[in-house]
């Protein structure tokens, strides 16, 4: 049988909304005053020493944290109005002292307007813009410590991966899951471009940039040369590297497109986790089609052209 205030907890659905809540673990469960979640505001009291955490998502992008009198922040840096720092997850400590972490080495980008409240009695709210929002799962703590009993109540707060997109040909990875991106179409007559974007927390696949993958995933890629998809493909068409922010641009060069239409994959794992994988899908027409597109563009121009000069003419004959 479980605990009474564990079956307490459970009927009052603590567990029941894991978009704000992942646990509480409040010291032995026997206390009654709890730290509390309400709206994003966590408030704990100067009783026991705990815990909670938090899981944010991009439409419940803040947390705020609120102490009670004789009590400091934890880091104490958490209540600057400049230069805040955070503590690594599960640190432990009452104080993480000499361990704190500014919080953009996890999540880059992170700034001073990411925080509002200086005083941490009444709030020190973190609101995290939902672009940005990681490629994989960060967590970090923050927190109180009473200044008479040395009693910390500390929050771990874990942001979780953004879902993998693609926008205007460029496709950004993520690694929550596996996902597909595409297909991406490359015409000679329209787009000659794309962009892959690993991250710093994933890596290219296949590793080598003269190499695609066979078949539709990525998911144990066989690697076959790019040149049995575009046959004039050349290295220097990926500018940048996939494994950094703004990844890696693929151009197709006039001329480079292949006779019949070719579908090729490629895509990235996460480094930590490399089950974890986004394929990203892509087809190059041909350079036919190209052609194609391009004198039924002119021939439409040449049409109205005409239509044009007759209207022109029957109105010269009415005057």
């Amino acid at each position: 049988m479980f605990p009474r205030a564990v079956r307490r907890a459970v009927s009052v659905g603590v567990f029941a909304a894991p978009a704000l809540v992942a646990f509480f673990d409040c010291g032995t469960m026997a206390s009654e005053k709890s730290p509390l979640l309400v709206n994003q505001v966590v408030t704990c009291d100067n009783e026991e020493k705990s815990s909670v955490a938090v899981l944010l998502s991009p439409k419940l992008n803040h947390i705020t944290l609120k102490c009670p009198d004789n009590s400091t922040a934890v880091p104490a840096a958490l209540g600057y109005p400049t230069n805040r720092t955070v503590c690594p997850a599960e640190s432990g400590g009452q104080t993480c002292t000499g361990k704190e972490i500014p919080l953009e080495s996890l999540l880059p980008g992170a700034n001073d307007s990411w925080w509002s409240g200086v005083d941490i009695k009444t709030g020190v709210k973190l609101t995290i813009p939902e672009a940005s929002f990681p490629t994989t799962s960060k967590s970090f703590d923050v927190g109180c410590v009473s200044t008479h009993a040395s009693k910390s109540r500390m929050v771990t707060v874990t942001v979780p991966p953004r879902a993998s997109s693609l926008v205007n040909g460029v496709a950004m990875c993520s690694y929550g899951a596996n996902e597909t991106l595409g297909p991406i179409t490359l015409s000679e007559g329209g787009s000659s471009t794309m962009t892959l974007v690993c991250g710093t927390d994933g890596k290219p696949v296949p590793p080598d940039p003269k190499q695609v993958c066979s078949g539709t995933t990525v998911k144990d890629c066989k690697a076959k040369p790019f040149t049995d998809v575009f046959p004039k493909f050349s290295a220097d068409w990926w500018q940048g590297k996939p494994d950094t922010k703004d990844g890696a641009k693929l151009t197709i060069k006039k001329g480079g497109f292949p006779p019949k239409e070719e579908k090729f994959t490629l895509g990235c794992k996460s480094v930590s986790s490399p089950e974890v994988y986004c394929t990203v899908q892509a087809e190059a027409k041909s350079a036919s089609a190209g052609i194609k597109s391009s004198a039924e563009n002119v021939g439409c121009v040449s049409l109205f052209a005409v239509t044009i000069e007759l209207v022109g003419s029957i109105a010269a004959g009415v005057a």
